[in-house]
């Protein structure tokens, strides 16, 4: 009875043994894979905010292109597309890059490395990147892809896109959590870039003509013989509606038919709500008999009389006025010759 008592509890001791064994075997195994599952969980909790960042970095661009696409061409305000990337505190205004930090800041990130703007606010013709700041070693390039502002096209004068790139340094936004496992992420930079139409279409240059105060004289004829109407040798005159857009002048019958007079005709009063007028080309068109082109881009133009036995003769005067993205504009003052009836 004894013997087979003693078996019995060496019987009973034998699983308890395989148990130890297997639970040595099974902290061994989490010993080995313990760094593997820290490295996947930190991975998880680094991507889970690379993710997070991302998206705000996107909407980051988002934000200024919107803000871009709502400034004006116009060069003779601040801001205008042309500067509103590189302003730093100019009339009250801060620079597209300014707003864009801020509006990182508001989501808990530092502020960007680098912000480029670009635009074709001139139809086909894309303007020189601003960029801020202009020296660095935030790695942020132009994107080259896709084609800017699209594919094979270049848009009419009157439609426009910007194209805003936002660059984030992931140093100081995400912790760099794999960085002692040997996989550092620290020196990486998000980048996202969005492209919008520009909200202000480009309208057309505003085109006025205007005549100087100036006598108007035919040739062997005293000034009081001829008749001008509107009188543009009492006080200047301003071709543009609703004014009705002809010069009338009436000579004497006795008129010899190679009688000619002058006038003079400017173009310092066209304008353009988005553009400086220095930056306006302007051209004239006439079939005057002779023409010179004067200071300040005006027009001197010859014209004839009618013929003995002839009424009337007309002529034209066009000012074409383009503005600096392309896009045009003319004005015509049909000038009326009347020979009085005999």
């Amino acid at each position: 009875m004894q013997v087979r008592g003693q078996q019995s509890h060496q019987r009973s001791m034998r699983p308890s043994l395989r148990a130890l064994n297997r639970r040595g075997a099974i902290t061994l195994e989490f010993i080995l894979t313990l760094p593997l599952l820290i490295m996947i969980i930190l991975a998880l909790i680094e991507f889970s905010m690379m993710l997070r960042t991302g998206q705000q970095v996107a909407m980051a661009s988002q934000f200024g292109a919107k803000l871009a696409s709502e400034v004006t061409r116009n060069k003779g305000q601040v801001p205008n597309l042309n500067n509103f990337n590189t302003l730093i505190s100019e009339a009250n205004q801060v620079s597209l890059k300014n707003q864009i930090d801020g509006f990182l800041a508001t989501h808990g990130l530092t502020g960007s490395c680098k912000v480029i703007l670009e635009h074709n606010a001139c139809g086909s013709v894309i303007n020189s990147p601003q960029e801020l700041p202009l020296l660095g070693s935030c790695p942020c390039e132009s994107p080259t892809s896709p084609t800017f502002p699209l594919p094979g096209k270049a848009p009419p004068f009157d439609t426009s896109y910007v194209r805003v790139t936002v660059a984030l340094p992931m140093a100081g936004n995400i912790p760099d959590l794999l960085s002692s496992l040997g996989f550092s992420l620290g020196d990486r930079t998000f980048q996202h870039t969005t492209t919008l139409r520009v909200e202000p279409r480009n309208t057309p240059p505003q085109v006025v003509i205007r005549n100087p105060q100036q006598p108007v004289v035919l040739l062997d004829f005293p000034p009081k013989s001829i008749t001008v109407s509107p009188d543009i040798r009492t006080a200047p005159y301003t071709w543009e509606p609703p004014n009705p857009n002809v010069l009338t002048v009436t000579v004497p019958a006795n008129t010899g038919n190679a009688a000619t007079f002058w006038v003079t005709f400017g173009s310092l009063t066209s304008s353009d709500d988005q553009d400086v007028n220095l930056l306006l080309q302007k051209s004239w068109e006439t079939d005057a008999e002779n023409s010179v082109t004067i200071a300040d881009q005006g027009l001197s133009a010859q014209f004839g009389v009618p013929p003995a036995g002839q009424q009337t003769r007309d002529y034209y005067v066009k000012l074409i006025v383009t503005d600096s993205c392309g896009a045009p504009a003319e004005h015509i003052v049909n000038v009326h010759v009347v020979r009085e009836n005999p």
